[in-house]
């Protein structure tokens, strides 16, 4: 029975699975070895013995989800193949679990509405239902909010699926499109929930004096006035955007709180320290009791604003001053989320992989003649890839490259050069920013351009990653795939912002006092701040040193001398 403490007593593990398996002579011996290795192939993933797993199907599937196929050393199709025969063994062993892909016939009432669907969009969203239904001998006048609940509790808790509440939302949706375009289909439709955590309230809840101010402000915060009193440096309009979203969002959790919206008249309602501690201690009631960076930065716009913008005297700004000081983060420098990612680099086999991932990914389309869509758009995050690895830029940056901006060409022919510039204009910190590529991301990047990127193109384009629209491609698309690919190849999860910290900490481990080489290469203006973000990784490269060296005093020792009773054998 199992021994995990989160599930009950009587709950079978993947021990008493594979009694099962071996119990059960009515199975062919090609699928009991199947089944068995499946089995134990999890357990190793899972660093856990059999007995200790229970046979959930949600428990494994969240498990597995954390691992991934790279970092288990399978192939994208051992894995499917793993979890096709992992569910194939807890149905035989009676648990349930919904098959990856129903393979039962629909029944008529559902083949009939499934032949009126438009379009494979509606036939691929809904199919899962009808299956289910099928299976479960229900029409579908039956559907209604009932039935949607139990097919929701069947994805949770039955189905391996990486993102169940997603597809359950996504079914929804395609039901109530159908609803609404299909003849002959039942008129029930249902509510689609809201997946969006923000509490933040439109500027329209408050009084329309407050937007006005906040517009004057982003105004003279992002343009240079030389003539006034004490002329100031303006912030770019991205971090004036920041900002505006920070101040929304603290005027939001004081309303929440109490505040009455109709109070916040200007800024210097949003930042009286009252308001101000009614919106952190919402903040915190709903992230937990801690310091954290984002609740940190709120007090520091707060303080802000009230010092260059409200201009409050001394002793008003005292307490937000001190809110600020309070509110602290405890870690200095690198999170430990950060530093559990670089941790996985220790393996040298995992830079390689890194390293290796840009150029194999190209090969693998190099030999098509037909190339997908999809094909292009691997090759395309492969080269930001490439690009993050010699040129560890922020996403930003990445994803607005201009190619007749950014990339710049020296040279002509086959002695040409590429330079990746990024002017300090257009940097967070006003840092100039400028990467020569080697020979073979050059290479690399010709071959995207001219095979790729033509096929990405919906309209003419300065893009070096376009966008579906005019624009380049969104930031948040960019870095999930780039995040994707690399945790598909690598098994570790990289974000783009990552690659910069993973920068140094190569860099790092191989020259442990490099921190100014360090400095220029991410364009950070202080050692400072180079010395902050990697505070803590000193210790570990200088153990790993001491280690190195106890190794090398070790192999110089004379070999120990035969025992008595060999010299007297020989």
């Amino acid at each position: 029975m199992s021994a995990n403490p989160f599930t009950a007593s009587d709950a079978p593990s993947l021990a008493d699975v594979l009694a099962a398996v071996e119990a059960d002579w009515t199975l062919p011996a090609r699928w009991r070895a199947d089944y068995r290795s499946a089995l134990r192939t999890v357990g190793r993933i899972l660093g856990r013995p059999l007995a200790e797993l229970p046979a959930q199907p949600t428990f494994l599937q969240t498990r597995l989800e954390r691992i991934g196929p790279a970092a288990a050393g399978l192939s994208k199709g051992s894995w499917a193949n793993l979890r096709s025969r992992l569910r194939a063994v807890l149905r035989l062993a009676h648990v349930p679990v919904m098959p990856g892909r129903h393979l039962a016939p629909l029944t008529p009432a559902w083949r009939l509405l499934d032949s009126r669907l438009p379009s494979r969009k509606l036939r691929v969203g809904l199919s899962r239902l009808m299956h289910y239904g099928s299976a479960r001998g229900l029409v579908p006048g039956d559907v209604d909010a009932t039935v949607m609940a139990a097919f929701k509790t069947a994805l949770e808790q039955e189905a391996l699926l990486k993102e169940p509440g997603k597809l359950h939302r996504a079914t929804l949706v395609a039901w109530n499109m159908a609803a609404a375009t299909v003849a002959g289909w039942p008129a029930v439709t249902f509510d689609v929930p809201c997946n969006r955590k923000t509490y933040a309230l439109p500027w329209s809840a408050f009084p329309p004096s407050l937007q006005a101010d906040v517009l004057a402000m982003v105004q003279a915060v992002t343009e240079l006035d030389l003539l006034a009193e004490a002329p100031r440096r303006p912030i770019k309009p991205r971090s004036a955007e920041h900002r505006v979203k920070l101040l929304r969002e603290l005027a939001s959790a004081a309303v929440h709180n109490g505040i009455d919206p109709q109070r916040l008249k200007t800024l210097a309602d949003v930042v009286a320290i009252d308001v101000v501690k009614k919106g952190l201690r919402f903040i915190l009631a709903r992230t937990g009791p801690k310091r954290g960076d984002h609740v940190h930065s709120l007090a520091i716009t707060a303080l802000t604003i009230a010092r260059h913008w409200v201009r409050l005297p001394a002793e008003q700004l005292a307490p937000l001053l001190a809110l600020k000081r309070q509110l602290r983060p405890e870690q200095d420098g690198m999170t430990p989320k950060n530093r559990d990612t670089l941790r996985a680099f220790e393996e040298p086999q995992r830079v390689d992989a890194l390293l290796a991932l840009p150029e194999q990914v190209m090969a693998e389309f190099g030999r098509k003649r037909e190339l997908r869509e999809v094909d292009c758009v691997r090759a395309q995050v492969a080269l930001a890839v490439q690009l993050l690895t010699e040129a560890p830029l922020r996403i930003g940056n990445l994803a607005g490259l201009d190619l007749d901006r950014h990339l710049i060409k020296i040279g002509t022919g086959d002695a040409a050069r590429w330079h990746l510039h990024v002017p300090a204009a257009e940097v967070k910190n006003g840092v100039d920013l400028e990467f020569p590529l080697s020979a073979a991301t050059r290479a690399m990047l010709q071959t995207y351009l001219e095979r790729y990127r033509p096929r990405l193109l919906r309209r003419p384009s300065r893009w070096l990653f376009p966008g579906r629209t005019t624009g380049p491609k969104g930031t948040g698309l960019l870095g999930n795939q780039i995040a994707g690919l690399v945790r598909e190849r690598v098994g570790v999860r990289v974000t783009a912002h990552q690659f910069r910290h993973l920068a140094g900490f190569l860099y790092l481990s191989a020259h442990p006092n490099g921190h100014e080489v360090v400095r220029r290469l991410l364009g950070h203006k202080k050692i400072e701040t180079t010395l902050r973000f990697y505070a803590g990784m000193e210790k570990a490269l200088a153990l790993r040193q001491y280690d190195r060296m106890l190794q090398e005093l070790r192999d110089r020792q004379p070999p120990p001398p035969p025992s008595p009773r060999r010299r007297r054998a020989a």
